[in-house]
């Protein structure tokens, strides 16, 4: 198993969505909910997002537009949070067991730092550490997706395919 893979197995349990290796973007616009996409080799690759109609810049920035059925469904309410910096999320085999910092003092600057100490009950683990706070958004019903998805997963596939 390749070390993404047990990231990405491992950190499941947290329930904040797929875990990805590499979490940043390789576009400028930020992950949203309802984006229809993949992921390879551990990045996320958007292809639309299926809330948007077609004609959103959204849908139109990257890539050539949204399969030709292509229907906005709603989100419901969305639940929407920080995840701080200072909270990592830990496989459940991990735990933090400290937490350091560092301050010194030169004749023209001041530098500080730190960071956690964490230790494994198993061989493989996993922990996401943020560098700045992030985003957080949950779905309350997810019958929104679950209804949509099964409806056009067939559509999305093929576009998915042909891109």
């Amino acid at each position: 198993m390749t070390a993404q893979e047990i990231y990405a197995e491992r950190l499941l349990h947290a329930k904040r969505g797929q875990p990805l290796w590499n979490a940043d973007p390789y576009d400028e616009l930020p992950v949203e909910i309802a984006d229809v996409g993949y992921v390879r080799d551990g990045s996320w690759i958007r292809l639309f997002n299926a809330s948007k109609p077609a004609e959103d810049p959204y849908n139109s920035t990257l890539h050539p537009g949204v399969p030709t059925n292509h229907e906005p469904f709603s989100t419901g309410k969305i639940k929407r949070g920080i995840l701080s910096k200072l909270s990592p999320i830990m496989s459940k085999e991990v735990k933090r067991i400290g937490i350091h910092g560092d301050v010194s003092v030169g004749p023209l600057i001041i530098q500080s730092g730190g960071g956690f100490t964490f230790e494994s009950s198993n061989a493989t683990g996993a922990i996401l550490t943020l560098g700045d706070d992030a985003d957080s958004m949950d779905a309350l019903d997810t019958r929104y997706f679950t209804s949509a998805i099964w409806d056009h997963h067939q559509d999305w596939l093929e576009f998915a395919i042909l891109e």
